[in-house]
């Protein structure tokens, strides 16, 4: 090697050493908590490794990737030698990362055990990522332009496997319905419904008592007139038995939603083959849905799931039926879709607020987009289509219900129009460049990545100004967090951060798409994919590896295996043979006031501290005057 390759090199080498001395001196002495068997040992380290760097990861980790991914890029431009064997010293370094975990692991027995281990694993972490960024990014800059030529074509039988493991990690969502009862305000919403219905004047009674419970509501409480009039027709009105389905009825329509916008982006306006269109949405869909933030409000309580994911999923599907009018060939065609647009903008305009208010703004990003690009017959489309959503949202911020909850409701924190502005932009720089991103997402955009580069190749548009596309994305994004800081002043509801992440995915992608556009426009038209074959499948690997790990050892961030573990530990059978008691017992029972069994608040795919308690309106809608708990006076 020469001199600069020897420095950089051996200065890898040095911190490797000193990170483990260093651990070392600082946990000698020390008795573990508790030993393991060899294998265990040797596993364990890497859990934590990776589960800790997934948690520190925040907005100034990652600024500081980004202005250390673009230093390097800038100095490698004059010294590419010093990254030709870079790839051997972050090797080292990297192992030296993992050998620090497992000193701490074996000599204390958990990496958090004691706070200075876990403090100075902490900084060794940071150093190491620093060297593996300028490493990496200094020998892909020097060995990239080789295999810029190059044509990457993922396997065929990928194309296949994919979508069925997505189908596969489906299966234990759609299955948990068995264990899924009503909870919080499933019950109130829908009292005058199943009274109806028990009292025998059927479907037609059950549909005026809707409306009847939304006209109440909309006068006396909120404006969200479609996800009222959907509340009142939760699944298990007629039959508590047809709660059931709620886990698969949401969580097919957020699906649904993904594979429509995919279909009508990539397929139709940007050409993509069928392959690649399934490809893109599987993956995109498995990980919406798997690693939604709150799981019980995204596909586990009707109530709180139709009003917000709902509501965002027929605003997907409003935008995905605009787009296709728009470059729909045929009369017919063309107004079809838009027939079809009406019903889903009005759902969502009438839905939850902020789903309205991305809408609103779609439309307002559409309108400028066809006007840069000239295309006026697009307008008509736009602005029919547009004018059902605007009109619903209109109807639903302007009802006299909203200034009566308002009175009612206290307001943690008032930040004011402007500071509540102000205060979305932090809050969603905070939680975009932070705490959404993940292993499984990094893995997610890298498996992408192929696909979306070669579909961008084909494409005939120009991408142009992806700085300006990316700042658009980021005020969007920060917009969602508006109306629930101005209310309440506090943004961390479950079911607003589950809306909020299902479209910072769908950004992400939609970017990442839009800058491999815009790069190969800028480079040329035959400039090839940035990775070599084998470095990406060796990513890939190495990202399986980790998230598989992290799904084993943290089971409650993957939504089908935090269902497989609550059926594993008993949770899911006991929540739901409580509640069917109770059930039981309310529907057969001829007294006025009910004891009830009090359900076990796990486990917590299922309920979530947000919602309220099992029995809340249970009364009401078992025509009981009174239903409490046992430590309750009755």
């Amino acid at each position: 090697m020469i001199r600069k390759e020897k420095g950089f090199f051996y200065g890898q080498v040095l911190f490797s050493f000193a990170a483990v001395l260093f651990t070392l001196i600082l946990v000698r002495g020390r008795e573990p908590v508790i030993s393991y068997t060899f294998v265990k040992g040797l596993v364990l380290p890497l859990l934590y490794c990776f589960f800790y760097l997934s948690k520190w990861m925040n907005c100034g980790i990652f600024t500081a990737a980004v202005l250390t991914i673009c230093a390097v890029i800038r100095f490698a431009r004059k010294e590419k030698n010093i990254f030709q064997n870079a790839q051997t010293g972050c090797l080292i370094s990297g192992l030296s990362v993992l050998l620090c975990f497992y000193i701490v692991v074996l000599k204390t027995g958990y990496a958090d055990a004691w706070d200075p281990s876990l403090r100075t694993l902490q900084v060794i972490s940071f150093i190491g990522l620093e060297s593996l960024l300028i490493g990496i990014t200094g020998w892909l800059r020097t060995h990239g332009p080789r295999s810029a030529d190059r044509e990457f074509q993922l396997p065929a039988w990928l194309y296949t496997a994919v979508p069925i493991a997505a189908i596969l990690c489906y299966i234990p969502i759609v299955l948990s319905g068995r264990y899924v009862y009503p909870q919080g305000d499933d019950f109130d919403y829908s009292a005058l419904c199943h009274r109806v219905w028990v009292e025998g004047q059927g479907f037609s009674g059950v549909l005026k008592a809707a409306l009847a419970q939304v006209a109440e509501a909309y006068v006396g409480w909120q404006g969200t007139f479609s996800s009222l009039f959907l509340m009142a027709l939760q699944p298990g009105v007629c039959d508590t038995d047809g709660y059931h389905l709620v886990p698969f009825l949401l969580s097919f329509l957020c699906i649904a939603a993904t594979c429509l916008l995919f279909y009508a982006l990539l397929y139709k306006i940007c050409g993509a083959s069928k392959k690649e269109t399934v490809f893109a949405a599987s993956c995109v869909s498995l990980l919406i849905v798997q690693l939604v933030p709150a799981k019980a409000h995204a596909f586990f309580w009707y109530n709180g799931a139709i009003h917000y994911m709902g509501s965002f999923s027929f605003l997907i599907c409003f935008l995905s039926f605009v787009l296709l009018a728009c470059q729909a060939r045929t009369v017919w065609k063309r107004r079809i879709f838009l027939i079809l647009s009406a019903p889903f903008g009005i759902l969502a305009g009438g839905g939850d607020l902020v789903s309205g208010l991305t809408g609103c703004i779609l439309i307002g990003y559409l309108f400028i987009l066809f006007i840069y690009l000239k295309k006026k017959e697009c307008l008509k489309p736009l602005l029919f289509s547009g004018f059902f959503l605007l009109a619903a949202f209109s109807a639903n911020v302007l009802s006299p219900g909203f200034p009566k909850r308002d009175m009612r409701i206290q307001q943690e924190i008032e930040y004011g129009a402007i500071g509540s502005i102000l205060k979305s932009f932090q809050v969603c720089f905070t939680q975009a460049a932070g705490e959404f991103v993940s292993w499984y997402l990094l893995l997610l955009l890298l498996v992408l990545s192929p696909v979306l580069w070669n579909i961008a190749r084909r494409c005939k548009f120009r991408f142009p100004l992806p700085g300006i596309v990316s700042l658009a994305s980021y005020c969007m994004l920060s917009a969602m967090y508006t109306p629930l800081i101005f209310a309440l002043g506090e943004w961390r509801l479950g079911r607003i951060q589950d809306i909020i992440y299902f479209a910072y995915v769908l950004l992400l992608t939609l970017n990442e798409f839009y800058l491999f556009g815009w790069i190969q426009r800028k480079k040329g038209a035959e400039f090839g994919f940035f990775l070599s074959p084998k470095t990406f499948y060796a990513l890939t690997a190495a990202g399986l590896v980790i998230t598989g790990l992290l799904t084993v050892g943290t089971p409650q961030k993957v939504t089908s295996a935090a269902i497989l573990d609550a059926i594993r530990t008993g949770e899911a059978q006991r929540y739901a043979a409580c509640i069917q008691r109770n059930i039981d017992l309310l529907e057969t029972t001829e007294e006025t006031s009910v004891q009830v069994e009090k359900p076990p608040r796990t486990p917590t795919v299922f309920v979530d501290e947000e919602i309220e308690p099992w029995r809340c309106g249970t009364a009401e809608f078992f025509g009981k005057e009174k239903v409490y708990y046992p430590d309750e006076a009755e």
